[in-house]
């Protein structure tokens, strides 16, 4: 028992993650519901942005299988700029953007904040959340698209 428990430490690096890395992406599956495409905070995201709602999704369901739970009992998963670069080949500021928009509607929270600490990278953990189900997107701001109609009117234009 005292092996084990030996050997476990060992394998944790000091930034808390262990040299395994994450499982192959081949193997990874995610749940999705033809009904959440219908919420308006689906259609607001970008291409990217989904795309990696749904990886966070599968991270999650893999976090929970695994049994990396945080305080509140609920999976956390960890999503770097690199894994995603890596792994998926989004670009860093792409990834950046996605994930801010994420947060910002309500798809993911911040479990732990990341960054560099000692020169030791920690990468942020994160949850997922069912604030989007409620989010409304911003207004939109169709002044210019009237001003152009109506100029294309006057001037006899087609469209």
């Amino acid at each position: 028992m005292r092996d084990t428990r030996a050997r476990k430490h060992k394998d944790t690096l000091p930034n808390g993650r262990n040299q395994n890395g994450a499982p192959k992406f081949e193997n990874w599956h995610c749940r999705i519901f033809p009904r959440d495409m219908t919420y308006p905070a689906w259609r607001y995201l970008s291409k990217t942005a989904s795309d990696i709602a749904n990886i966070c999704r599968a991270k999650n369901d893999y976090a929970g299988a695994c049994k990396c739970k945080g305080e509140n009992g609920k999976p956390i998963f960890e999503f770097t700029a690199t894994e995603a670069e890596r792994t998926f080949l989004i670009p860093r500021p792409t990834f950046s953007n996605a994930i801010k928009s994420l947060i910002e509607i309500g798809f993911i929270e911040v479990a732990r904040h990341g960054g560099t600490l000692d020169g030791k990278g920690i990468a942020a953990l994160y949850r997922l959340s069912e604030k989007w189900k409620e989010w409304t997107p911003p207004p939109r701001d169709n002044t210019n698209i009237l001003k152009a109609r109506a100029a294309r009117g006057k001037q006899g234009g087609h469209g």
